[in-house]
C-alpha cells in the first residue's frame, strides 16, 4: 500500500551521504523547531514566567513545536538509516501525527478562550478520546496506527478551520476600525503561512502516500511556531514590564529614599505581621544619631545626610546580619531581631558596631564625629501589649544612653 517514489542503486555510504545532503534544509528546520519546543517548555518551568504569565501557553506551544519538530525529523527518512527496526520509527511517526493536534487547541484557548464554547470542548474531548482509542487499538493488535491516521488528518483540518475562524475574526476587527497590535499582526502572519501549507499538504496526502508528508508543512509549521513564539513572548515581556514597574513602585513605598533601608511604613507593617504570629521572641534595638542638628546647622544639611548614610551603612552591616533594619525617623533607626539566642547575637553585633564607630572616628576623614546612642529590649510573647512595652523599653534605654553620652562629652570638654 506504500508508494515507492525513489530507488537508489550504489554503495550504502554514498547513498546515505547523498540523501542526507539533499535533506539538509529539512533536517535543519526540524532541529530548530525541536530546540524551540524545548526552550518554550523550559521557559514555562521558570518561576519568574509564572509570576506574570497566568496560563501555560508557553508549555502548550512548546509541546506542539516539539511534537511537530520530531514528526518533521522522522518524515525526512534519515533516522531510518540508523535504526535496525524501522517499525519503531513508523510507530513514533504515527503517534506524533495523532497527538500533535491537541496542544495546538490548548494553546489557542490560552489567548482566544475557544473552549468557553461547548462545541469546542466537545471537539477537544473527541481528540482526547481518539488518542486513547488509537493507543488501545495499536497495543491490543486490533488495528494499526497507520490505518487510523485519516481521522488525525480530519482533526488537523478541524484545527485549520478554527484557525481560519480566528483569522477571520481578526480581519473583522480590522474592518470595524480596531487597531491591530504587534502581537496580533505577527500571529495573523503565522496563521496565514500555516493555513496555506496545511492545505497543500492535505492535497498531497490525499493524492498519494508520499515518503515525506512534511515536505511543505514543515516550512509553514516553522513559520507558524516562530510567529506564535515571538507574539507570546512579546505579551509576556509586556506583562513582565508592567509587573516590574509595579514591584518598583511597591518597593519605593516601603524603602527610605536616602539610606535604602526599610522606612517607617515597612516597620509598622512588620510589627503587624509579627503580632499575627503570637508565638516566638523578638529583640528590638533602637538607635539614634547624636548631634545631627548641630551638624546640619553648622556644617550643612548635605554633610548631615552623609552622617545619616554613614550611620545607616554601619547599622545595616552589623545589626542587619541578625534582623531587619528600618529608618523610622530623621535620625532614628530600629532593628527587629527574631529567633533564638537573641541577646547573645545582639551583644556580638553591638561589639562590632562600636568597633566600627571607633575606627571611623579614628580615621578623621569626615568633618564630624560619629556618635550613636542605642537601647535594647527582648519580647518573649508576640502580642500587641508586650511588643509595645518592649518598644517603649528599648526607646527609653536609647534616650538614657543618649543622655549618658552627652554627659561624657561635657566632662571631656571640661
Amino acid at each position: 500500500a506504500v508508494t515507492v517514489d525513489q530507488v537508489y542503486l550504489g554503495d550504502k555510504g554514498d547513498i546515505m551521504h547523498s540523501i542526507i545532503e539533499s535533506k539538509i534544509g529539512a533536517l535543519f528546520i526540524s532541529f530548530i523547531v525541536i530546540l524551540m519546543g524545548i526552550m518554550l517548555l523550559f521557559l514555562d518551568l521558570l518561576p519568574v514566567y509564572h509570576r506574570y504569565a497566568k496560563n501555560h501557553a508557553s508549555a502548550y506551544l512548546g509541546l506542539y513545536a516539539l511534537l511537530m519538530g520530531m514528526w518533521s525529523l522522522l518524515e525526512t527518512n534519515v533516522l531510518q538509516f540508523f535504526v535496525e527496526d524501522v517499525r519503531v520509527i513508523q510507530l513514533l511517526d504515527n503517534m506524533m501525527m495523532i497527538t500533535d493536534n491537541l496542544p495546538l487547541i490548548l494553546y489557542l484557548n490560552c489567548y482566544y478562550l475557544i473552549l468557553r464554547k461547548r462545541a469546542m470542548r466537545l471537539y477537544c474531548h473527541a481528540q482526547v478520546f481518539y488518542i486513547l482509542l488509537c493507543v488501545v487499538m495499536q497495543f491490543s493488535g486490533r488495528m494499526d496506527l497507520h490505518d487510523l491516521l485519516k481521522v488525525s488528518w480530519l482533526f488537523s483540518y478541524g484545527n485549520d478551520v478554527i484557525i481560519v475562524g480566528i483569522f477571520i475574526g481578526m480581519l473583522r476587527n480590522v474592518r470595524r476600525g480596531k487597531k491591530i497590535n504587534r502581537r496580533m499582526g505577527i500571529q495573523m502572519f503565522g496563521i496565514f503561512i500555516l493555513i496555506a501549507t496545511s492545505f497543500i499538504s492535505g492535497i498531497q496526502y490525499t493524492a498519494a502516500d508520499t515518503m515525506d508528508r512534511a515536505q511543505y508543512l514543515r516550512v509553514g509549521m516553522f513559520g507558524f511556531i516562530v510567529c506564535l513564539a515571538v507574539s507570546s513572548q512579546i505579551n509576556t515581556y509586556r506583562l513582565m514590564e508592567q509587573g516590574m514597574k509595579y514591584t518598583l513602585v511597591k518597593n519605593l513605598a516601603y524603602m527610605d529614599g536616602l539610606t535604602g533601608l526599610g522606612n517607617r511604613t515597612a516597620y509598622l507593617e512588620k510589627l503587624e505581621e509579627l503580632e499575627q504570629k503570637e508565638k516566638g521572641s523578638l529583640g528590638v534595638v533602637f538607635l539614634d544619631i547624636n548631634n545631627l542638628k548641630q551638624v546640619n546647622d553648622h556644617i550643612g544639611h548635605e554633610v548631615g545626610d552623609k552622617l545619616i548614610c554613614l550611620a545607616a551603612e554601619m547599622i545595616d552591616s552589623t545589626f542587619g546580619k541578625e534582623g531587619d533594619v528600618y529608618r523610622i525617623g530623621g535620625d532614628e533607626f530600629c532593628v527587629l531581631i527574631e529567633g533564638d539566642t537573641i541577646y547573645t547575637r545582639y551583644k556580638e553585633r553591638l561589639d562590632q558596631f562600636e568597633q566600627r564607630i571607633k575606627a571611623e572616628n579614628e580615621k578623621k576623614e569626615v568633618p564630624f564625629r560619629v556618635q550613636v546612642a542605642q537601647g535594647f529590649s527582648i519580647c518573649n510573647q508576640l502580642i500587641t501589649t508586650k511588643i509595645d512595652q518592649t518598644i517603649a523599653e528599648a526607646d527609653g534605654l536609647m534616650y538614657s544612653d543618649k543622655a549618658r553620652q552627652k554627659e561624657l562629652d561635657k566632662k571631656s570638654e571640661f
